[in-house]
Order: C-alpha cells, then sequence, then structure tokens
C-alpha cells in the first residue's frame, strides 16, 4: 500500500470538480442522499480521501454505507446515435 494519496479523490477536490456528485445509500432501511461535503471540509476533513471516510446512515445510524462518485448532469446520447447498445 502506498503512503502517497494525494491523487487520491478528497471532499475538497470532488467539491471543486462541480459536476461530480457523491450518492450515499444505506444497506439497512435503503436511505439514500448525497454527502454533506461542505460540512466535512468545515470540520477538518476535507484532505482525507473518500475511500478513507466512514459514514454513517442519519436515519438508522447504520455504518453499512455504499459510496458512489457519479456526474451531476445527466449523460445524453451524441446527435445521430442511439442510446440503446447493440451487440
Amino acid at each position: 500500500m502506498r503512503d502517497d494519496h494525494h491523487e487520491l479523490p478528497t471532499p475538497r477536490t470532488t467539491l471543486a470538480a462541480r459536476y461530480v456528485r457523491v450518492v450515499l445509500t444505506c444497506w439497512s432501511c435503503r436511505h439514500q442522499r448525497d454527502a454533506d461535503l461542505q460540512a466535512l471540509i468545515a470540520a477538518g476533513r476535507g484532505d482525507v480521501p473518500l475511500i478513507h471516510l466512514r459514514w454513517r446512515c442519519s436515519q438508522c445510524r447504520s455504518e453499512r454505507i455504499d459510496m458512489i462518485c457519479t456526474s451531476h448532469a445527466r449523460v445524453q446520447p451524441a446527435p445521430n446515435q442511439s442510446p440503446t447498445v447493440s451487440t
């Protein structure tokens, strides 16, 4: 394992890349919401890599949380292309 984590996304770098969102989903109660990255930065954890953060559900307090990084915008097919994939 490398001690050099400068290339891993952090709350600060993810928030700066305005097109990225971090979605959290609880496996226990299926509650889903976007991570409050601004609150993490304000709490002094803005430079901790996202993979090292531990999340807890705000409804059931479970620690069984999935984290997904995705874009804010919906991806549209290019002009003159079908949105389906042919095999």
